[in-house]
């Protein structure tokens, strides 16, 4: 079975800082919830039988996403999602609902220029900034 978490670490990727990319062997409806979340940001992605093609769109919009088991959203891919929230417009809503503690990444933002705070089990992220 081909890696849910590898693949959305491709689409992060692609949407942060590509110009698009193919993603092969992957099975599309194990990223619905990210999917989800990317369309509703701006985020241009056509999937296919096995494979996701994922480009970046004009402008992002924030949005909220909270963690949670399969088939919700990934908590291992809460990190490179918050880092791309940062490319949003307005105010975002990261919520752990796994580990409470997976914040640790949040300094480093901070030190690149992100406007974030964590609040609990959120972060809130306010952009768009240039990382």
């Amino acid at each position: 079975i081909p890696d849910r978490i590898e693949a959305g670490t491709f689409m992060i990727l692609a949407a942060a800082v590509g110009e698009g990319i193919l993603i092969d062997n992957v099975i599309p409806q194990h990223l619905e919830s990210l999917t989800a979340k990317m369309r509703e940001m701006g985020i241009n992605i056509e999937a296919g039988d096995d494979q996701i093609f994922v480009s970046p769109g004009e402008k992002y919009k924030a949005v909220d996403i909270k963690t949670l088991v399969y088939p919700g959203f990934p908590t291992d891919l809460q990190q490179p999602f918050t880092s791309l929230l940062t490319k949003a417009s307005g105010s975002s809503m990261v919520t752990d609902t796994i580990y409470g503690a997976r914040f640790k990444h949040i300094d480093e933002l901070r030190r690149m220029n992100a406007k974030i705070k964590v609040e609990g089990r959120a972060g809130i992220i306010d952009g768009p900034v240039q990382l």
